[in-house]
């Protein structure tokens, strides 16, 4: 098993006026605040590495295991 390299878990805090957009947003649209942001971080990530940030995962984790 791969040990990550970061702890699991992440606090984010936004200004009044942001938070009020989330929760109209999650509120029309059914998600939870956690799901948006889960969405938000993967689709930038996604854009950055221009690929699906899985597979990056998955790429990583091979280039590890080759280093064993």
């Amino acid at each position: 098993m791969v040990t990550p390299k970061y702890r699991n878990y992440l606090t984010v805090s936004f200004p009044p006026m942001v938070i009020d957009l989330i929760n109209e947003h999650c509120y029309q649209t059914g998600i939870t605040k956690q799901d948006l942001v889960r969405i938000a971080v993967r689709n930038m990530l996604t854009t950055k590495l221009d690929k699906d940030m899985e597979l990056e995962i998955l790429d990583r984790l091979r280039q590890q295991q080759k280093q064993r």
